[in-house]
C-alpha cells in the first residue's frame, strides 16, 4: 500500500483520506503507532516537495515492529520542523546537512539547556535524542527534557494525593487504583515533554530523534545520525539511512543509567532497576528494595504510602552511614531513618541478596530471595528468606556509555580522541567542560558527580558560553553549586557545610536549630521537621543550611542565598517574614544559635557602634588589660562606671554615644553590681577583637567554603 504525502499537513490528511481504504483511515487520524508501522524513505527533495511512504501492518507477535512504529511516525512531517502543527522529533535531511553551530547529543535537562543557551546567544542548535519510550501521536517522547527521577517525583505526588487504603476500603480494585496512579504520572511526563518541545520551537532549536555518533571530518566535527529503527524500502529490503550533520561544536549530554549486577535476573516484570520500575504494571502489596541511597529511600517511602509492605536491604551497618557519605547532616539523616521505621518500613542492614530462588511471571506468586550477611556470604540473616511482589535494585548510577566498550565505539569517543573512564565518565576541564577533543564538550551525568539535573543544566550553559563566546565566559564568576534537594517523604534539602565538615576545615562554628513546631504553619500543618543553620561563631555568617520536612526542597534555595552571601544570623534575628510561613523557621534557628553564643546579636549591635575608629586587631595580654583597667579605675572600687568606659573608648579613637556604654554595662554586668569588673572587662575586649578580625577572616573562609562545596557536594544515589 502506497501513500503519497505532501509537505503540508492539510494536504497530507487530504491525500490520506483519498488513497487509504476506509478501514485504515483511523491510522492517520488516531494513534498511528497502535495500528500500523509506518516505514519509508524520504526523497532527497527540498521543503514543499511530495514524499512517499510505505505502510505495513505490524504482526501482533512482533513487539519490535510496534515499538518502531511510534518512532518512525515522527518522520511523517519531518520536512516542516518549525511549523507549529507538525509532529515533533524530525528534521529533514536537507536541513540537517546544512549543519549547525552546535549539535547536542542527549535530550535531558543538560542537553536541552545547552540548546536554549546557544539559541539565546544567536547560534543554530540541534538536539539529537534517542527516544526512551514510544513517542505519542505528536511524536513526543514523554521522557524528553525530563530529569532521570521524573517518574519517581510523579509517583510520589500521586502517593501523597491518593489514600490507597481508603480506596480499597471503598471497594476499588487494585488495577483501577494503579491505572489512576500511572495515568497521573503519564500526564505529568507528557505535559513536561510537550512544554519543552514547544519552547524549543519558539527558540528555533531543532530536535531530531535518532542515534548519534561522533565523526571527525576534514572540515572539523560532524555527527552521524541513524534513525532509531531500520527502514523498509519499496522492494522490501531493509536499509539504514544515515545523515551526516556538520557541527561547529558538539556537546555530549547522554546522561546515566542504573548500575546493574549480573547476578540479578532483571526482567522488567517482577525484578526492576531504577529506570525499568517505570514499566511496573500493577500495584504491589509487598516490595523489596536494595540500596541505602536516596533513590532507594525515595521509592521505599513512596511504596509505603501506596500501602505496600516495604523491606529496605542495606549493605552498610546503618542507613545513616550511607547518607552521611553523601554529605548529609547526621541529625537530618537520623530523622529520615527514624521516620522510615515509624512508618512501618523494615530495614535489613548489613545484608545482601545471595540469590533469587523464584522469579514468577504471574502476580499470584511472589519473588523469593535468600538473604546473607554483607560481610559473610555463608551466613544467612533475617531468617534467610525474603518474599515480595517485586524487587527493585537502586544501587547507584553510571554514565550511559558504560554498558560495554562497543557502545563507547558506537558513540565514537575513542575515534575522536575523547578520554573517558568507566566509573567517572567523560574526562573534562571542570571550568569549561571541554573534553580532550577541543571541539567536543560534555556535561551532566555523563561526566560523573554531582549528577544533578540542576547542575547539569548549569554546566551546559557554561560549556556553551566557553565554546561559542570564550570572552563572555571569562566574565562569569566561579561556578556555582546547586543545593541538594531530595524528594523523600518528608523532603530534604541541604547546602554548604555540616558542623563536622566545617570543624575539619578549621572553622569555629555553632549550630542554630528550629523544629517545624517552632513556627505556626509547622504546628498546624506539618509539625515533623527540622531546620539547622551552621554559622561562624566570630562573625555569625551562615556557612551551611540543612532541612528535613515539608517544602524543604523549596526552602533550601533561601538557605543557599544565606550561605553564598554570608548573611550573619544577627541579621536574620531582626528579619521580617510573612506570618504562617515556613520561612519563619530561619529566624527561629537564628535566635536559637544566637542564644548559644558568648557574643550574640545584642553584643554585635554594640560592637558595631564601638568599633568605629578602633584598631583592636589583636587581643591584649591579661597583664596589658590589667594595666589598662587599673589606669581607668579612678575610684579604685574594682568596678568601671559609664564615665570610666566612655573616657577609655574616646582615648582609643571611638567617640561612641553614652547610651551604647550603658547598654554594654547592662549585658556585660553578669554579677549585677552596676559596673564592670576585670573579668567582665576582659570579655568585652575578647568580643571586640573577634569582631575586628571578622573582615580579615572573611576572605579566607569565603575561599574555604567555595573549595568545600566544589569537593564535597555528593551524588544522591
Amino acid at each position: 500500500m502506497r501513500v503519497t504525502v505532501s509537505a503540508s499537513q492539510k494536504a497530507i490528511h487530504l491525500v490520506a483520506r483519498r488513497t487509504i481504504a476506509a478501514p485504515h483511515r483511523r491510522i492517520l487520524c488516531g494513534n498511528i503507532s497502535r495500528f500500523t508501522t509506518w516505514t519509508g524513505e524520504t526523497t532527497e527533495s527540498r521543503r514543499g516537495a511530495a514524499t512517499t511512504y510505505v505502510a505495513a501492518a505490524p504482526s501482533s507477535s512482533d513487539p519490535a515492529a510496534r515499538q518502531r512504529s511510534g518512532a518512525l511516525h515522527t518522520n511523517l512531517y519531518g520536512d516542516r520542523p518549525n511549523s507549529s502543527d507538525v509532529v515533533a522529533g524530525s528534521v529533514s535531511t536537507s536541513v540537517l546537512q546544512d549543519g549547525y553551530d552546535l549539535v547536542v547529543i542527549g535530550g535531558g535537562p543538560s542537553g536541552v539547556s545547552a540548546g536554549f543557551q546557544a539559541a539565546l546567544m544567536g547560534h543554530s542548535a540541534l538536539i539529537v535524542d534517542r527516544p526512551k519510550s514510544q513517542p505519542n501521536n505528536r511524536g513526543v517522547d514523554v521522557s524528553f527534557g525530563g530529569p532521570t527521577g521524573l517518574f519517581s517525583k510523579a509517583l510520589r505526588d500521586a502517593a501523597k494525593r491518593l489514600d490507597v487504603t481508603a480506596l480499597r476500603a471503598q471497594g476499588f480494585d487494585d488495577d483501577v487504583i494503579w491505572k489512576q496512579i500511572t495515568n497521573q504520572c503519564l500526564k505529568l511526563s507528557t505535559r513536561n515533554a510537550e512544554a519543552v518541545v514547544d519552547t524549543l520551537k519558539k527558540h528555533h532549536v531543532h530536535y531530531h530523534q535518532g542515534v548519534a555518533r561522533l565523526k571527525q571530518s576534514t572540515d572539523g566535527m560532524a555527527v552521524e545520525i541513524t534513525p532509531c529503527d531500520t527502514l523498509v524500502a519499496e522492494e522490501g529490503k531493509e536499509e539504514t539511512r544515515v545523515v551526516t550533520v556538520p557541527a561547529g561544536h558538539v556537546l555530549l549530554a547522554t546522561g546515566s543509567r542504573p548500575f546493574r549486577v549480573d547476578s540479578i535476573p532483571f526482567d522488567g516484570v517482577r525484578v526492576f532497576d531504577s529506570d525499568t520500575i517505570n514499566t511496573l504494571s500493577f500495584l504491589p502489596k509487598s516490595v523489596a528494595i536494595a540500596g541505602g541511597g536516596i533513590i532507594a529511600i525515595e521509592y521505599a517511602r513512596i511504596f509505603r504510602r501506596l500501602g505496600a509492605d516495604v523491606t529496605l536491604i542495606i549493605r552498610e551497618e546503618s542507613a545513616v552511614y550511607a547518607l552521611d557519605r553523601m554529605g548529609m547532616d547526621k541529625d537530618i539523616a537520623r530523622r529520615l531513618v527514624h521516620s522510615m521505621i515509624q512508618e512501618g518500613i523494615t530495614v535489613h542492614s548489613n545484608a545482601v541478596i545471595d540469590q533469587f530462588t523464584q522469579v514468577p511471571r504471574h502476580q499470584e506468586e511472589t519473588v523469593e530471595m535468600t538473604l546473607v550477611s554483607s560481610t559473610n556470604s555463608s551466613k544467612a540473616v533475617y531468617g534467610g528468606t525474603l518474599k515480595a511482589d517485586i524487587y527493585l535494585a537502586a544501587i547507584g548510577r553510571i554514565p550511559t556509555f558504560n554498558l560495554t566498550h562497543s557502545q563507547v565505539e558506537s558513540l565514537g569517543l575513542d575515534e575522536t580522541g575523547i578520554d573517558w573512564d568507566i566509573h567517572d565518565g567523560i574526562a573534562v576541564n571542570r571550568k569549561t567542560y571541554q573534553t580532550s577533543n577541543p571541539m567536543v564538550y560534555a556535561t551532566g551525568d555523563v561526566i560523573g558527580r554531582p549528577a544533578l539535573a540542576s547542575t547539569g543544566a548549569e554546566q551546559a550553559k557554561i560549556a556553551v558560553e566557553n565554546m561559542l563566546d570564550p570572552e563572555k565566559a571569562k566574565e562569569r564568576k566561579d561556578n556555582d553549586i546547586s543545593p541538594i534537594g531530595i524528594w523523600t517523604i518528608p523532603e530534604i534539602g541541604y547546602y554548604g557545610y555540616t558542623r563536622e565538615k566545617a570543624e575539619e576545615e578549621g572553622i569555629d562554628v555553632e549550630v542554630g536549630e528550629a523544629t517545624y513546631e517552632n513556627c505556626l504553619r509547622g504546628r498546624v500543618f506539618a509539625p515533623e521537621g527540622l531546620l539547622k543553620l551552621v554559622f561562624e561563631k566570630h562573625s555569625g555568617a551562615v556557612v551551611g543550611c540543612h532541612i528535613i520536612g515539608e517544602d524543604a526542597c523549596e526552602l533550601i534555595h533561601f538557605g543557599k542565598s544565606l550561605v553564598r552571601m554570608r548573611v550573619p544570623i544577627f541579621d536574620l534575628c531582626n528579619e521580617i517574614f510573612t506570618a504562617v510561613t515556613f520561612h519563619e523557621l530561619f529566624k527561629e534557628a537564628a535566635l536559637d544559635g544566637d542564644a548559644k553564643l558568648n557574643f550574640g546579636a545584642a553584643w554585635h549591635c554594640i560592637f558595631d557602634a564601638l568599633s568605629d575608629g578602633l584598631a583592636v586587631e589583636e587581643m591584649p595580654t591579661p597583664q596589658e588589660l590589667r594595666r589598662v583597667f587599673d589606669g581607668i579605675d579612678r575610684s579604685n572600687t574594682g568596678d568601671l562606671t559609664v564615665e570610666d568606659l566612655s573616657q577609655m573608648f574616646r582615648e582609643l579613637g571611638s567617640n561612641v554615644n553614652r547610651q551604647y556604654i550603658e547598654k554594654l554595662i547592662r549585658i556585660a554586668d553578669l554579677d549585677g553590681s552596676g559596673g564592670i569588673d576585670f573579668e567582665e572587662f576582659e570579655k568585652i575586649f575578647q568580643g571586640l577583637a573577634s569582631r575586628m578580625r571578622s573582615g580579615e577572616i572573611y576572605c579566607q573562609h569565603r575561599s574555604n567554603i567555595s573549595h568545600h562545596l566544589e569537593r564535597n557536594q555528593a551524588v544522591p544515589k
